[in-house]
């Protein structure tokens, strides 16, 4: 199946970046529905850029059920079949990369792709070093055309390393941790108080804990301090709420719990790699 024969229709922008490991980037809009994809030879990563939705997946392992936000993000293993259940609209940015390649930079450092990427096939997760380097190869993709090598390679480098870090984190298994029910408690009371201060304690009165204890359960339950946690969320509704031409910047700001528009400026910047209205431009105009 191509891009153009998607049940969602084509992609909204359909660009290439060549080099050593050569990527596909789609960026496919849909209002929610269950997809099924084939098997297909090559690794794929699927970036929310803008949706907040309940999101069901199986793998060929059984169905799993989670909520898919903006700036989350799961990666397909090549030759694997896949379906989806999306309950909400859904704006996202699809890379789509050779397996092999990847698997051979991988061997001449040693690794075992299957063991070293395991960890993250399937489930979704977060993080800001892979976002900003996937965006980043996107958006130069889409302004310039294909990238010097040169830059290219060196953003791929980045995306591999922060993609191995993030697997090895997920493969290692700690001891007190948060229950799903408790993080999912934690995660509705963080998103109903975004536009306000959400305090520590508070969270953890959430789970009986002190604050001490909980900040060390939810790390290890989640990967996350509780402030990385929350800045992920407000800037997940960030990149939401920036698709909304009728909203300035400082009204964005102030709706996700930021203390003024600089303030969501600097730390949009440092977490996906341009600033909050570059991501409007290139999201509404790609």
């Amino acid at each position: 199946m191509t891009y153009a024969e998607l049940p969602c229709g084509p992609p909204k922008s359909l660009v290439r970046s060549d080099s050593t490991v050569p990527v596909h980037f789609a960026h496919i809009s849909h209002n929610g529905g269950q997809f099924d994809d084939p098997a297909v030879p090559d690794m794929a990563l699927i970036l929310g850029l803008s949706t907040d939705m309940p999101f069901k997946s199986d793998f060929g392992d059984g169905w799993r059920e989670t909520r898919y936000r903006s700036g989350d993000m799961f990666i397909v293993p090549a030759n694997t079949a896949i379906s989806v259940d999306c309950g909400g609209a859904c704006s996202a940015l699809h890379a789509v990369m050779p397996a092999a390649p990847i698997a051979d930079a991988l061997e001449e450092d040693g690794l075992n792709p299957d063991s070293a990427l395991g960890p993250l096939y399937g489930p979704v997760f977060h993080d800001d070093a892979i976002r900003a380097a996937i965006l980043q190869m996107w958006l130069q993709t889409l302004r310039h055309g294909p990238l010097d090598p040169l830059l290219h390679d060196a953003l791929m480098q980045t995306f591999l390393g922060s993609l191995l870090t993030k697997a090895k984190a997920r493969s290692v298994t700690l001891s007190n941790r948060l229950t799903p029910k408790e993080v999912e408690r934690v995660m509705d009371y963080c998103m109903q108080h975004l536009d306000h201060g959400v305090r520590v304690a508070e969270l953890g009165e959430l789970v009986g804990m002190s604050e001490a204890h909980f900040t060390r359960s939810f790390r290890r339950s989640t990967g996350h301090s509780p402030y990385q946690f929350v800045l992920r969320l407000r800037l997940s509704r960030a990149c939401s709420l920036l698709q909304d031409r009728n909203l300035s910047l400082a009204e964005v700001a102030y709706a996700c719990g930021f203390s003024s528009q600089s303030h969501l400026t600097d730390l949009f910047r440092v977490r996906v790699g341009v600033s909050p209205a570059q991501y409007r431009s290139e999201l509404l105009e790609a």
